[in-house]
C-alpha cells in the first residue's frame, strides 16, 4: 500500500473514530433521559463495536499484524450486519414496555389530582379505572388550538390522552368520555394527537413553500424547516440556489430559534449552478430545540469558495428576527 493511500486511509479513519467517539459520549448524557433508555443501550453498544473496529483497523496500518486486522474485520462485519437490525429491535423493546406497565417520563397529567407532575409511572390497570372525563372550558380552549402552541400543563394534558391512546386507540379514548362530549370534540382530540405525532420528526415544507431568507449576485437562501434523526438529533435544514460556476461550502455556529441562541453545527457543499438542500445540527453540548416550528429565526451562514475562483473572501449572510411561520 502506498504512502498517500496510506495517509488517506489514517484521516478516514481517525475521523470515523473521532464521529463514533462524540456520538458514544452524546448516547451516555441521553440515555438516562429517554423513555426507553434500553433502545439507547443498542445504538451504544452498536457503535461501540465499530469504534473498535476502527481502532483496530488504523492499529493495523501502522503495525500490518494480521491477527489485529482478524479482529477489526469481526468487528466491523458485526456492526454492519447489526447497523439494519438496530430499529426492529428498539421497536421491539419499546412495543414490549407498552404491553407491560407503561413509564412515561417528563410533563404529564394526574388524571386523578387534576395536577401535572414531572414524572408518574401508571398501571394499565389504573387506567381502566378512569370515569367518563368532564369538558371544562380549558379542554375547549385546547381544542381550538393546535399542539405546537400549546403551553407546558395544556401539552402534559395532551399527554394523558396520548398514553391512553397508545395503549388503547381511539376505543379507549371514548370510554373516558361522554358520548356526546366525543362526537362534538372527537375530531379535535384526534387533531391533536396526529400534530403531537408529527411534532415528534418536525415540521418541513417543499420546496416551492421555502421562506426567503437572503439573495444576492452569488446565492439565494430558503427555510424549509426543522426535524428530527436518530430519535434526538435536531437539524435546521435551508434551501440554497448557487448562482456561481464554483461549489459553495456553507457552514453555522449559531442560530436562533424564537430569541433563543443555540450553538448548531455542519458543513454543506452545494455544486456550481445547482440548487440543493443544506442542513445544520444541533451541538451535542444543548439538550433539545425549544419549538419544532419557530415562528422566528436569526443567525449567519458563512459562504465559501475554497477554490477562490469566483468567490475571493468568504463573507457571512446574516438574517435577523425572519418569520417564518
Amino acid at each position: 500500500m502506498g504512502r498517500k493511500v496510506r495517509i488517506c486511509f489514517y484521516i478516514l479513519f481517525i475521523g470515523i473514530i473521532l464521529f463514533l467517539s462524540f456520538s458514544i459520549i452524546g448516547l451516555l448524557i441521553d440515555i438516562p433521559n429517554i423513555n426507553y433508555p434500553l433502545t439507547g443501550i443498542t445504538v451504544l453498544i452498536l457503535f461501540l463495536v465499530l469504534l473498535f473496529g476502527f481502532i483496530g483497523m488504523t492499529i493495523w496500518l501502522s503495525k500490518g499484524s494480521k491477527k489485529v486486522l482478524i479482529y477489526a474485520g469481526v468487528c466491523l462485519m458485526i456492526g454492519i450486519i447489526f447497523l439494519p437490525i438496530i430499529p426492529t429491535i428498539n421497536r421491539y423493546i419499546v412495543d414490549s414496555n407498552i404491553d407491560k406497565n407503561l413509564e412515561l417520563k417528563g410533563d404529564v397529567y394526574d388524571w386523578k389530582t387534576g395536577k401535572v407532575i414531572n414524572e408518574v409511572t401508571e398501571q394499565n390497570d389504573d387506567l381502566k379505572e378512569i370515569e367518563h372525563f368532564e369538558i371544562t372550558r380549558k379542554w375547549i380552549i385546547i381544542f381550538n388550538k393546535n399542539y405546537v402552541d400549546l403551553d407546558k400543563e395544556e401539552s402534559a394534558l395532551v399527554n394523558g390522552l396520548s398514553l391512553m391512546y397508545t395503549m388503547g386507540g381511539e376505543d379507549a379514548l371514548k370510554r373516558v368520555f361522554k358520548e356526546e362530549d366525543w362526537e362534538k370534540y372527537g375530531d379535535d382530540i384526534l387533531r391533536l394527537l396526529a400534530e403531537k405525532e408529527i411534532s415528534k420528526h418536525g415540521f418541513m415544507v417543499e420546496v416551492d413553500d421555502g421562506v426567503f431568507i437572503h439573495d444576492d449576485e452569488y446565492v439565494s437562501i430558503y427555510y424549509l424547516g426543522c426535524k428530527i434523526e436518530r430519535e434526538r438529533e435536531f437539524i435546521i435544514v435551508f434551501y440554497v440556489h448557487n448562482k456561481t460556476d464554483a461549489e459553495l461550502t456553507f457552514q453555522s455556529s449559531a442560530i436562533a430559534i424564537d430569541g433563543e441562541s443555540l450553538r448548531f453545527a455542519g458543513s454543506e457543499q452545494i455544486a456550481a449552478q445547482s440548487r440543493g438542500k443544506i442542513q445544520f445540527w444541533l451541538n451535542f453540548s444543548e439538550e433539545t430545540l425549544p419549538t419544532m416550528q419557530p415562528s422566528k429565526i436569526s443567525g449567519t451562514i458563512r459562504v465559501i469558495d475554497f477554490s477562490g475562483t469566483i468567490i475571493t473572501k468568504s463573507y457571512d449572510v446574516t438574517f435577523v428576527d425572519v418569520k417564518v411561520r
